[in-house]
């Protein structure tokens, strides 16, 4: 299931540290998401770091079979990292300024999932780690409502419905090839301009395959 995460990944041209990889991607399966969440609540805070506590209080109230999270930290444009400064208050710095591009950008630095083991019956590893890929390389929140319909399909439906596709469908890897192949620091509308775009060229070439 590893080799199939990284394989999505490497098609996409995500970045990956290679032999110095230090592993920042969690996929667990358990007995019960929602409880294993209000266990590491009590006893392993840290893996949440400083996710909001609205966000951490869905986790926990969440009787879903999926839990997942992202850990995301701030940058400046070039990669720079906030930095503790001399009165103790974080500090970014902002080489220069740019009406083009944003001065900073969010990054995923880590994700978690937790599937309940009840829910994997029936389905295959393939399918697991495709949507495993789209819970981790994104920050998704997918609704069960618009999981399924008449435009496209998408791997998120996995555990939503019967019907689930057997990998990543074209959808999905417009979504991500869109969200990837552009610089971390565009402008949100340019952004969803260029995932509109690449979603829409991997629709028309599926409806052109004999």
């Amino acid at each position: 299931m590893a080799d199939r995460v990284l394989s999505n990944a490497e098609r996409l041209k995500v970045r990956l540290a290679g032999d110095k990889c230090r592993p920042n991607v969690l996929i667990l399966f358990v007995d019960d998401g929602a409880a294993q969440v209000d266990w590491l609540i009590k006893h392993r805070p840290g893996i949440f770091r400083d996710l909001p506590y609205a966000t951490i209080r869905q986790l926990r109230h969440d009787r879903g079979p999926i839990h997942a999270w992202h850990i995301t930290a701030i940058a400046s444009r070039d990669g720079d990292k906030l930095i503790q400064g001399d009165n103790g208050i974080p500090v970014l710095r902002i080489p220069s300024a740019s009406r083009i591009e944003a001065p900073i950008q969010s990054m995923i630095v880590a994700a978690v999932i937790l599937i309940d083991r009840p829910a994997i019956v029936g389905r295959t590893v393939d399918q697991i780690a495709d949507y495993a890929t789209m819970q981790t390389l994104a920050v998704v929140k997918p609704q069960p409502s618009a999981l399924q319909n008449e435009y496209a399909s998408t791997i998120l439906s996995l555990f939503g419905h019967d019907a689930a596709p057997g990998q990543l469908t074209p959808f999905d890897w417009g979504y991500l090839q869109g969200l990837y192949s552009g610089r971390a620091t565009r402008r949100t509308s340019a952004q969803y301009a260029d995932m509109a775009r690449s979603v829409e060229s991997e629709l028309a070439a599926e409806s052109k395959a004999p």
